[in-house]
């Protein structure tokens, strides 16, 4: 119980982060207007985007708001299981930025679970991203060095 109490934590406060960072782009972004916050290397732009990384897939935004759901429900199971700090904390971020693009597939245009997602943070040679877009990346990415380094998900360390 604990396990999935900081994983929904976790998940809680970066949906809210990406939420309201979405909110404040589309308020203040709108209109095509950019903010340049380091020179060239770093702004702020509004776009939508209807398919997944580097707008992949963008006529099959349905696929998405059902692998998004299914990410959902498999990170809420397996947290039961995990007691591990570096796993609660991925699965945690996994399960926000995974919330957070779901939530735009639900209540944004066109319709409900075909909505684009709103994309904000951009840099040079590189596609439009936003909060949730970056707590996955990271999340997986931990996650991974965990793994790679043999930190086992349930605390125990495997002798042999």
């Amino acid at each position: 119980m604990r396990s999935r109490l900081s994983v929904l934590s976790i998940g809680m406060f970066v949906w809210l982060l990406d939420y309201v960072s979405k909110q404040w782009a589309l308020t203040t972004l709108a209109d095509g207007h950019s903010l340049h916050l380091v020179g060239n290397l770093l702004w702020l732009q509004l776009t939508w985007n209807p398919g997944a990384a580097f707008s992949m897939g963008t006529g099959s935004t349905w696929v998405f708001t059902v692998l998004a759901s299914l990410v959902i429900v498999g990170i809420l199971v397996r947290a039961a299981r995990v007691t591990t700090g570096i796993w609660l904390a991925g699965l945690g971020g996994l399960l926000g930025g995974a919330a957070g693009n779901l939530t735009d597939r639900l209540i944004r245009p066109p319709s409900v679970g075909l909505g684009h997602v709103v994309d904000f943070i951009a840099t040079p040679h590189f596609p439009v991203f936003n909060l949730a877009d970056s707590a996955i990346v990271v999340s997986v990415a931990l996650m991974f060095m965990a793994s790679v380094l043999g930190f086992p998900t349930d605390g125990r360390r495997e002798h042999g």
